[in-house]
């Protein structure tokens, strides 16, 4: 919120912490750690009485851009601009910095722990092995890209180029798949259901007067829902 960071369970809607000063923060959560980055660093807690473990300070607002947590709570990777690090969790040991043209939009962990990298604006795309430190396997789309989504567990991808509807990228083959040409949004308002079957865009609404999110069925290509507010910011849709 624009007033800190809150912490809520779910279940009960009890709020389990709050920090004040870190509003703006992009966060992701394993089973053992909660991490957070915004314009003043990036933080590491313990999700046992959410204890700071470590931080670091930056005094470059636009420095760290994506952050994720391997599975297994062993990992945490920033993407920040000109490379991507490699943290030990919970010490917060830098082990690994890895140099990269560009802006670290987008990191993913697949099930088996590797990790897959994204620069924005550049389309190449890593795979990662963090054990080994080095790269399984890469490939490049051979257009200019606008903005990508990744899904969660790093298998495929939207990819957006700025002109009419998305293209389906599958990541472990590096092959296109359908393009959805009526699949129309706003750029980086795009996101995937976490079995990868449902896209969510966020754009104008169908009667073209209103700020619209749009529901569709990827195995159809199909819009299913249509969700259409006034507001196009403020109180419209966000995320």
């Amino acid at each position: 919120a624009n007033t800190g960071l809150y912490v809520y369970d779910t279940d009960t809607f009890e709020q389990l912490a709050d920090f004040p000063g870190l509003s703006g923060s992009t966060v992701t959560f394993v089973k053992d750690y909660m991490a957070a980055i915004n314009g003043d660093g990036v933080y590491v807690w313990s999700r046992e009485g959410y204890n700071l473990l470590f931080q670091e300070k930056t005094t470059d607002k636009i420095q760290f851009q994506s952050l994720a947590m391997s599975p297994d709570g062993k990992w945490l990777v920033t993407g920040e601009q000109k490379r991507f690090r490699l943290w030990k969790l919970p010490e917060g040991d830098v082990v690994a910095e890895f140099p990269v043209d560009g802006f670290v939009s987008n990191l993913a962990f697949t099930e088996d722990n590797t990790l897959i990298v994204i620069a924005q604006y550049k389309a190449v795309i890593q795979e990662w092995d963090l054990e080994k430190q080095e790269t399984i396997h890469s490939f490049e789309i051979p257009r200019d890209v606008l903005f990508f989504t990744l899904s969660a567990d790093g298998s495929v991808m939207l990819v957006d180029y700025g002109e009419s509807g998305v293209e389906l990228w599958n990541v472990e083959t590096g092959e296109p798949g359908h393009y959805y040409l009526e699949m129309q949004g706003a750029s980086g308002w795009t996101r995937l259901s976490g079995d990868n079957r449902i896209a969510i865009v966020w754009g104008y609404a169908v009667d073209g007067n209103n700020s619209g999110m749009g529901v569709w069925d990827l195995s159809e290509d199909k819009r299913i829902h249509e969700f259409s507010t006034t507001y196009v910011n403020g109180d419209g849709w966000r995320s």
